[in-house]
């Protein structure tokens, strides 16, 4: 699988989903399948067939979901500066009172 797929994979432009026994009978006996179907190998018992699902069906709609997954990761590193921000903050308190403690 590609690269490209792994990331559309991850940031949730494509899902994946299990083909049942009914659907798969179509595909195994091919050697080619379509684009949008994958053979994941089993040690025991028969192949199962995945089937990719694009959510985002145009390009418009595709930029308009990054955008909102960027918003979301953007919170994300906001939350995290200001964790760290507010623990730098009490450290320093923290160190200044035991500084003048220690000092008197």
């Amino acid at each position: 699988m590609s690269q490209i797929t792994e990331y559309r994979k991850t940031y949730g432009i494509v899902a994946t989903r299990t083909l049942s026994e009914d659907e798969a009978k179509k595909y195994k006996g091919l050697e080619e399948l379509p684009n949008d179907i994958t053979r994941k190998k089993e040690e025991y018992g028969s192949d199962t067939y995945q089937q990719t699902i694009i959510r985002a069906k145009d390009h418009k709609e595709r930029m308009e979901y990054l955008k909102y997954k960027e918003l979301d990761m953007i919170k994300t590193i906001k939350g995290c500066v200001v964790f760290f921000t507010v623990l730098t903050v009490m450290s320093l308190v923290i160190g200044v009172v035991s500084f003048l403690i220690a000092r008197s």
